[in-house]
């Protein structure tokens, strides 16, 4: 099995074999370099291909991608069209921006454990610093800690509160695609907006790719639906379906699945009228592609402005508290003895 980053190389070498007239052999034979796990990977393809199996029965699917995954269908889709250089280009693209996508979202959470912890230690260092000098006594967060055990105390808890907040964080990804956190997640400010607008991203990939195939309406949906990768979205297929089966056109059809965004369905109902639904998939998956890279950039700025404006609010709370300690109040005592 090979990472999605090889995967979305390996796709894209295929593409270029293929523009080039080479044969699909020839590319399992030469495109594993030094690669042990590639030259694997491509051995257990060929063997598949070798018994009578199309390419989108012998894939391999790669690391993190199991059942449900919409791989197969796209490699099906293209084969079926022809067209199946031009689809490897595009799922290659598309793997990019999904790697990309998750690791900014993992980047911007570990950030923000990073500067937690290293806000404790800072909090910790003051105690011990303060103590040092003779002033334990000051309690500048107002939580009773003072001095070595204070010191210890608050570190022991702020741990604590990021092993809870990590597992939580885990707890969500793993069961992300259940009902109930799925759509607890997609109604997050932003969060949701930017997970919306990927979901979008990945129907109407997959819908591109189904449709210039030519398939059959009903299985093409049906494909559409089960790639998409969210229970609440699936669950909405038998209603789409039960509305084609009784002779409504496509987009009356959709009209049927809850929340479905307008600008999805108002720009299918003039692509069937004009019957260029291929072609507006294409111009509504770039959209939706740049409304999810847009949002990712929104939580980014918040995260970073909120994050700033917090530490510079708490670095005055916690100076204006050691000035008090320090010069305040012994200042204080000894202008009531006067």
């Amino acid at each position: 099995m090979i990472s999605k980053e090889s995967f979305a190389d390996w796709c894209e070498g295929l593409s270029d074999y293929l523009d080039a007239g080479m044969d699909l052999n020839t590319y399992l034979e030469e495109s594993d370099g030094k690669n042990s796990r590639l030259k694997r990977y491509n051995q257990k393809i060929k063997k598949k291909i070798e018994k009578g199996s199309s390419l989108s029965e012998a894939l391999v699917l790669p690391f993190g991608e199991g059942k449900g995954s919409f791989y197969p269908t796209v490699f099906s889709a293209s084969e079926v069209a022809g067209r199946l250089p031009a689809a490897m280009r595009v799922l290659a693209e598309f793997i990019r921006f999904q790697n990309g996508y998750q690791h900014k979202i993992k980047s911007m959470i570990t950030g923000l454990f990073i500067k937690i912890s290293t806000l404790a230690i800072f909090l910790a260092g003051s105690m011990l610093l303060l103590a040092k000098i003779g002033r334990a006594d000051i309690d500048f967060l107002g939580l009773g800690l003072y001095g070595m055990p204070g010191a210890i105390t608050f570190l022991k808890y702020t741990g604590l509160f990021q092993i809870l907040a990590f597992s939580l964080i885990t707890i969500l990804y793993k069961f992300k695609n259940t009902p109930f956190i799925e759509m607890f997640m997609m109604r997050l400010p932003y969060l949701g907006r930017c997970m919306k607008s990927f979901l979008m991203y990945r129907v109407t990939f997959v819908m591109e790719q189904v449709f210039m195939a030519g398939m059959e309406i009903t299985e093409a949906l049906r494909l559409t639906y089960q790639s998409s990768g969210s229970f609440n979205f699936q669950k909405n297929l038998p209603r789409v379906l039960a509305r084609i089966k009784a002779g409504d056109n496509l987009c009356n059809s959709f009209l049927s699945h809850r929340k479905l965004p307008v600008k999805f369905v108002q720009t299918l109902r003039y692509a069937e009228r004009s019957g260029n639904i291929p072609q507006a998939l294409q111009r509504l998956c770039t959209q939706y592609r740049l409304e999810c890279q847009n949002n990712l950039e929104k939580i980014q700025s918040i995260t970073f402005m909120l994050t700033k404006v917090l530490m510079f609010l708490f670095c005055i709370f916690l100076i204006g508290s050691i000035i008090k300690g320090v010069a305040l109040e012994p200042l204080t005592q000894v202008m009531s003895r006067l």
